[in-house]
């Protein structure tokens, strides 16, 4: 503090001034002496050091401002003005209150696990920093994990010094999407990461069992498993079979599996449970696995008269190889309605379609009798050039590409009248935007015959779904029986085609593979009331029935070597017609 030009003082506190016994003069000496030439204006006596940006903002005559290193958080200050005209001091006035806030932290990044993720194991959690302009604070994170998105309920949580935290620990068996998030704190105030990242997490132990097709050879080792579609997959140094385990979390995977002198092998498998996944290679320049399979199955159906393996490696080969790539119009005849209700597919929303189909007449069939319609569905990508396969397929039987599962169901409808039914669909994707290609198929006999196989639309996949292995559903929701006449209902009560009973009796039939069929052939044998109104009636007249035979009977009665060219020509465009069929059909 100084005191005049000619004496000058430093205090760290206003000191006791009692002992100035002549007085306390401001510019010059207590003796009368060493005067300040110049001028003083507006003295101040401190009870404290001034620092240098206080000095500067005195200088700039700022006085209505007060610096940063003046205050201290949660101080109030408040502005008082006192008027005085030279006499005396006026009503004084006061501001409102100001109170000196805290700078929270800044805004900061979630780095990993990044959002949408799948994970099969926790990795380590990070971020990046926030700051604080306080230079007196420090930052702390809180890392939060939910099932809920509004995180009412955390399954986990933590608080760190650091940006990052490895020991997350979370329920491994079963299947949830989680919300995490980072809170960032200085005591004072918070600040929240600014998004909010999701993962669907579920560990299960998976073990490859690797052994070769040939007879004399078992475990292999030195595999490489490479190509997963589960991106986290790490063989790490495991070289000797079983390899692994490790740890997939559920949905549908693939893996390829390659080894010097070997097949490369691609396996798929669906992970719900800890398991074994048996992948058999084949030797190169030997018969592959799936040629085993076949000549076993054509041996035990040709030698041994078994012929279920054939069977169902005869069906899942027409079912599910490259007829996804093939297209057929629609016949609007049949599919006279076909509404997607929804195309937006996520945890809380299915892909459905509502249809109305008329089943056609069949030959050997009775109005009303009962024919299986099954309806199938495959999910590709934009440009129609790749197809992502759904479900699981039977125990030992694995596909190679082209094949292309599709997500299959069936229901069935009276022939002559229509059937009208709601499909559900939740099929194993990703996220992104895919095409749907849909066929429709009823079966008379065994022999599927398409009615129309295109892309119907699109669908926006907003969140991951291949922790599902593939899922559909169909609500039956109404049908209409064919209008008959009084003979053609007796003859449907009779016939062994089926016909006949309310909708109310039917049972929706959903599967992917081997759907039982339903609908029996016509019972060969006529009954005696049947034979005796036929007695009497020529061997042609039997063959030829209905307005079409009656024609073609009057014509050969009158013409006999017309109507014999008018029978062998339809015979040649039926066996035509049957080729020709057998040929496209799939």
């Amino acid at each position: 503090m100084t005191c005049s030009a000619g004496y000058q003082e430093e205090f760290d506190t206003l000191p006791d001034l009692s002992f100035i016994d002549n007085g306390l003069f401001i510019g010059r000496t207590y003796q009368g002496t060493s005067y300040f030439n110049g001028t003083l204006d507006e003295f101040r006596i401190y009870n404290h050091s001034l620092t240098p940006e206080q000095i500067q903002n005195n200088y700039l005559l700022n006085y209505n401002t007060i610096i940063s290193n003046e205050t201290t958080r949660t101080e109030s200050y408040i502005c008082s003005i006192t008027p005085n005209d030279g006499e005396e001091d006026g009503t004084t006035l006061n501001s409102t209150s100001l109170i000196i806030r805290n700078q929270p932290p800044t805004s900061f990044d979630l780095l990993n696990p990044t959002n949408a993720s799948i994970l099969g194991a926790l990795p380590e959690f990070n971020w990046t920093a926030s700051t604080d302009a306080d230079p007196e604070d420090s930052v702390s994170y809180t890392l939060q994990i939910s099932t809920d998105e509004s995180f009412s309920v955390l399954n986990y949580t933590n608080i760190l010094s650091v940006t990052s935290d490895q020991n997350v620990e979370l329920i491994s068996t079963e299947t949830n999407k989680y919300f995490w998030r980072v809170i960032a704190t200085d005591r004072i105030d918070n600040t929240t990461s600014l998004t909010t990242n999701v993962f669907n997490y579920s560990q299960w132990n998976i073990t490859f069992n690797v052994t070769s097709g040939e007879f004399d050879i078992d475990d292999l080792t030195n595999v490489n498993i490479s190509s997963c579609n589960y991106t986290r997959f790490n063989q790490g140094s495991d070289a000797s079979n079983p390899y692994g385990p490790y740890g997939f979390p559920n949905g549908t995977w693939e893996c390829t599996f390659e080894k010097t002198l070997y097949y490369d092998k691609t396996q798929t498998f669906t992970v719900h449970e800890d398991k074994v996944v048996n992948v058999v290679m084949s030797l190169a320049g030997q018969l592959t696995d799936q040629e085993h399979t076949w000549l076993e199955a054509l041996y035990n159906c040709i030698i041994l008269k078994d012929c279920d393996l054939y069977d169902l490696l005869l069906d899942i080969n027409q079912t599910v190889t490259n007829t996804w790539q093939n297209i057929k119009p629609t016949d609007e005849a049949v599919i006279t309605s076909e509404t997607q209700v929804s195309n937006t597919y996520n945890s809380t929303s299915n892909i459905t379609y509502q249809y109305a189909i008329d089943i056609p007449i069949k030959a050997g069939y009775s109005l009303g009798a009962y024919l299986p319609v099954r309806v199938g569905f495959w999910f590709l990508n934009e440009t129609n050039e790749s197809c992502h396969s759904q479900g699981t397929l039977p125990d030992g039987v694995s596909l190679i590409k082209p094949f292309c599962n599709p997500l299959m169901v069936e229901t069935i409808g009276p022939m002559g009248g229509s059937v009208n039914f709601q499909v559900d669909l939740q099929p194993n994707l990703t996220f992104g935007t895919y095409n749907i290609k849909r066929t429709i198929e009823i079966d008379p006999n065994n022999l599927w015959n398409g009615y129309g196989q295109e892309v119907i639309g699109t669908v926006t996949v907003t969140e991951d779904m291949t922790y599902l292995s593939g899922g559909v559903d169909l609500d039956k929701t109404g049908e209409s029986m064919p209008i008959t006449t009084t003979s053609q209902q007796t003859n449907t009560g009779t016939s062994g085609g089926g016909g006949g009973g309310g909708s109310s009796s039917i049972t929706n039939i959903i599967n992917i593979y081997n759907i039982t069929n339903i609908i029996k052939e016509e019972n060969k044998e006529k009954s005696e009331e049947s034979k005796s109104s036929q007695e009497g009636t020529k061997p042609e007249e039997k063959l030829l029935t209905g307005i079409t035979g009656a024609v073609i009977v009057e014509v050969a009665k009158a013409s006999p070597i017309i109507g014999t060219i008018i029978i062998l020509s339809i015979v040649l465009i039926g066996l035509t017609g049957y080729k020709y069929y057998r040929r496209h059909r799939y």
